[in-house]
């Protein structure tokens, strides 16, 4: 009858140690699930900054891009103005050899 009451209670005893072991391992899961998704998190916070900086890349090359074209354009109308003046002239000078004729 001892025997079994001895027997019995570290059988309880075994159980309980098996709880706290198995209450520390899945604290340490916990843990362990927790730290990867801070991980996870930075890497978020990491890529939303790479996405922002690639953006604030693509804007400034949008704006080069228009800063080129608007120089282009520039000097396109820079030629015209040439052509029209050298027809001007053309003109003129067509004029005074008329005249002198």
């Amino acid at each position: 009858q001892q025997q079994q009451k001895q027997q019995h209670s570290e059988e309880v005893q075994q159980h309980a140690e098996d709880e706290q072991q198995h209450s520390e391992e899945v604290q340490h899961y916990e843990e362990v699930q927790q730290h990867s998704e801070e991980v996870q998190h930075s890497e978020e916070v990491q890529q939303h900054a790479e996405d922002e900086q690639q953006h604030s890349e693509e804007v400034q090359h949008y704006e080069e891009v228009q800063q080129q074209q608007l120089y282009e354009q520039h000097k396109q109308e820079e030629q015209q103005q040439q052509l029209y003046e050298q027809h001007e002239q053309e003109v003129q000078r067509q004029q005074q050899q008329h005249e002198q004729e």
